[in-house]
């Protein structure tokens, strides 16, 4: 008896759930040299540490953390608010 392997379309969520989620936006948060930066931030420090304290002030959350060669680089994301949140 062979499996039966459902095609991607009928694992993903019903398109109601899917709306449900607010847009989202991510960042790439890397080392660059001597300190972190992305593409909106030239310089948030040395330390990891203060990087994502200064992110979260602005509602980052991590995503994923991975390594490419020895380099670390952490992606983040936040949902949109409204303007009259």
């Amino acid at each position: 008896m062979s499996a039966v392997i459902a095609p991607p379309r009928e694992c993903a969520p019903p398109p109601a759930m899917r709306l449900a989620d607010p847009p989202a936006e991510h960042l790439h948060l890397h080392l660059v040299r001597t300190h972190w930066a992305t593409c909106r931030h030239e310089n948030l420090g040395a330390h990891l540490q203060d990087a994502l304290t200064a992110l979260d002030a602005e509602g980052w959350e991590v995503v994923s953390v991975f390594v490419v060669g020895i380099t670390p680089e952490v992606i983040l994301r936040r949902h949109y608010q409204p303007l009259d949140a």
